[in-house]
């Protein structure tokens, strides 16, 4: 059973036992939740323990702009609570007595992946917004790492994998597909439009920076006024692979120093964030002045408008960079073969919805670099693939997905 294989694989005893008795008890809280009153006026976001993503966007565009909709974002992280009051944003631990409160009597659920990124068992007769965390090529159905088989034990585990969504976020019919073969839902619930990370992404720098400076990481700051020393500012964040496991870099990068080296030659910097499954010995490559390290927990889409080229594989984060102009593109798909076999297939030709240079392994990803040639995709191209991928949509904005998840409401709660 491709459930029990994945489950005990990826965790401990310890851990499967907490996650008996967290299942355990949440079914009586989701009893419960079926029998408390919901408020349309109050809307909850979460995303584990982490504040990015979609849902972080437009969390931080309603505080702002929509004082008459109670927001409220519920996290597994003290930290993060004590961090995002400090912001003057209203934030509760997700198993404080308020943050119970709030979950169980909010009218909406606003989260990227499912509700459980919130509190699946307190969502009973809840408006459920599912943002997504982003597009990409990767066939879902298809995914090796996910336990949900659609058995009977896995939906007694893991109920939230199944849930239904009053509104669930894409940009196109291509896109469309996945997600009805994956989730089953009613294609009613489909609601095409601008991502608010994206949104957010493409407001002018000075809005950008000012923004970074009051509510995000200094660290941010720093980045962006070192990568200002040099001529050219990469940018490299892959995707998360199952088989790699944390030594994901002695594959992708076999010579840090021969990298730096590249990058050197043409007075750049590269910009390399990984995925938190992966490691790098930040302390032993301290010397390398032309790569720069940052922390998985950061955010980076604050930076992305002030970088140049992505080094890309397989992740969605590459269609949202292509929203912005005059920016260029290696895709490294130098693993694509056993990618598509032992992790994820591709729901459409790899090569057609990557267009632009192609590096195959690390040599040619060097000279690559090197060459100083233009790395951005013909404008012809860029728009067919802007127009698959995101289509009308990309000209809304944060209004318009607010304006329909309000009617949305109003027609069932």
């Amino acid at each position: 059973m491709k459930f029990l294989n994945v489950i005990f694989k990826g965790h401990s005893i310890s851990e499967l036992i907490q996650e008996v008795i967290y299942v355990f008890i949440g079914y009586f809280f989701l009893m419960i939740s079926y029998c408390t009153p919901r408020n349309k006026k109050k809307w909850v976001f979460g995303n584990k323990k982490i504040f990015k993503d979609n849902t972080k966007y437009l969390f931080i565009y309603m505080q702002e702009q929509h004082p008459e909709i109670q927001t409220i974002w519920i996290t597994s992280s003290r930290r993060l609570v004590k961090r995002l009051r400090a912001l003057s944003y209203s934030a509760y631990y997700k198993y404080s007595l308020k943050g119970l409160y709030h979950s169980l009597t909010a009218g909406v659920y606003v989260s990227t992946v499912n509700s459980n990124h919130i509190n699946f068992f307190t969502s009973g007769r809840v408006f459920n917004v599912n943002l997504w965390h982003g597009i990409s090529l990767k066939a879902m159905v298809d995914n090796k790492a996910v336990p949900a088989d659609r058995s009977f034990l896995s939906r007694v585990c893991m109920p939230y994998v199944y849930e239904q969504y009053g509104l669930f976020f894409s940009t196109t019919p291509t896109i469309d597909d996945q997600y009805l073969r994956f989730f089953r839902f009613d294609p009613q619930v489909l609601y095409h439009g601008m991502s608010p990370r994206c949104s957010f992404m493409m407001m002018d720098h000075e809005r950008l920076l000012r923004y970074i400076e009051e509510k995000e990481d200094p660290l941010m700051l720093d980045i962006i006024h070192t990568s200002r020393k040099y001529n050219k500012v990469f940018v490299y964040m892959p995707t998360w692979r199952i088989n790699y496991g944390t030594h994901f870099m002695d594959y992708a990068f076999p010579d840090l120093y021969a990298l730096n080296k590249a990058f050197s030659k043409i007075n750049a910097i590269l910009l390399l964030k990984l995925h938190p499954s992966m490691t790098y010995d930040a302390f032993k490559y301290k010397d390398l002045k032309h790569i720069y390290y940052i922390d998985a927990n950061i955010d980076l889409y604050p930076i992305l408008p002030f970088t140049d080229i992505m080094i890309s594989d397989y992740s969605s984060i590459w269609y949202d960079y292509l929203l912005l102009p005059n920016k260029g593109v290696i895709h490294y798909d130098f693993d694509v073969d056993s990618y598509a076999k032992n992790e994820f297939g591709f729901f459409r030709d790899y090569k057609t919805f990557t267009p632009g240079v192609h590096a195959s392994d690390f040599k040619q990803l060097l000279a690559t670099i090197e060459s100083s040639s233009s790395l951005q995709i013909s404008e012809e191209r860029r728009t067919w693939i802007l127009d698959e991928m995101w289509g009308k949509g990309r000209s809304t904005n944060n209004e318009d997905l607010i304006k329909e998840i309000c009617k949305r409401v109003e027609q069932v709660l």
